[in-house]
């Protein structure tokens, strides 16, 4: 019997209204997800998951002040459960209380040890600036948990960030000594191997795009891995594909003109990054795209 169905013949079932609430969710319809919570609420005032599901809807919506009330009524059931916990944490973030928000995640973290809660309290130190507390949570946590994919790829983007390239290089292996085949991993290995080892950064980088050829981001990487190995019209083929899709992404702009000036096609890389950077805009790459112009404009 399908979910409608079940309300049709029970509609003042709370649980048939969560579940439809539930599967609303499951296709990105938000306003279907807050009928049915509101609904599964009104049935059951006590139900803990909907005013949870309902308070983190309202905070997307940016409406703290009903995020808070419903917090008032879940502290009653349950103040210290994780989720809970997890929310308020959500909510005093949003109000900018970033040390409220800490604490809060570091019990999540004491009273449910997951990766979930560890990753929740690193990107928390993150944001506050600790970052060298930040990394030592992840290291501890893949050190004691070195068959833990998900934190050990978390730590690999970490280590990105700061452009700690070898560590990052050792995590996205390890990783990938886990599952052979992680996109993510091997992604990663072909970026960062794309100027050192540019033939193994391939190889990475094609096995990658045999997994995800629809994604943007491994595509990208492969065009930039190609051009690294000499490729240039394949490169080119490549962001060209990239490009139609993210035609806005600063990143794939800025990698297309760079393959367009290796081509030989200097102007358009010229426009491209003078419209690129004319924007002001911030992204990964801005200096690199800033000495590729003036290198450009300049005949280098």
């Amino acid at each position: 019997m399908c979910i409608r169905d079940r309300i049709k013949k029970r509609p003042d079932s709370a649980v048939a209204h969560y579940l439809l609430g539930r599967a609303y969710a499951g296709v990105g319809d938000r306003a279907g997800l807050k009928r049915q919570l509101e609904k599964t609420i009104e049935l059951e005032p006590s139900h803990l998951a909907a005013r949870i599901a309902l308070a983190r809807l309202l905070l997307l919506e940016g409406k703290k002040d009903q995020v808070t009330e419903q917090l008032a009524v879940i502290d009653e059931q349950s103040p210290d459960h994780p989720e809970v916990l997890r929310l308020k944490a959500s909510l005093a973030r949003a109000q900018g209380d970033q040390a409220r928000a800490s604490a809060l995640l570091d019990d999540v973290f004491e009273a449910s040890p997951s990766t979930a809660s560890m990753l929740s309290v690193a990107r928390q130190k993150w944001t506050m600036g600790d970052q060298a507390a930040a990394l030592e949570l992840q290291e501890d946590w893949v050190e004691d948990n070195p068959d833990d994919v998900a934190a050990t790829l978390a730590l690999a983007g970490s280590y990105s960030q700061q452009d700690r390239v070898e560590p990052a290089i050792a995590q996205y292996q390890q990783a990938l000594e886990q599952d052979a085949q992680n996109v993510t991993a091997l992604n990663g290995l072909a970026w960062h191997l794309r100027e050192s080892q540019p033939a193994k950064a391939l190889e990475y980088a094609e096995r990658a795009a045999e997994l995800a050829p629809d994604s943007v981001l491994v595509m990208d990487t492969l065009a930039v891995v190609l051009l690294n190995n000499g490729q240039v019209e394949r490169a080119r083929r490549t962001i060209a594909r990239v490009y139609q899709k993210e035609p806005n992404a600063p990143t794939v702009r800025y990698h297309r003109a760079m393959i367009d000036a290796a081509a030989g096609d200097t102007a358009v890389a010229i426009e491209t990054l003078k419209a690129l950077l004319g924007e002001g805009g911030e992204f990964a790459e801005k200096a690199e795209a800033q000495q590729l112009l003036a290198e450009l404009e300049s005949g280098r």
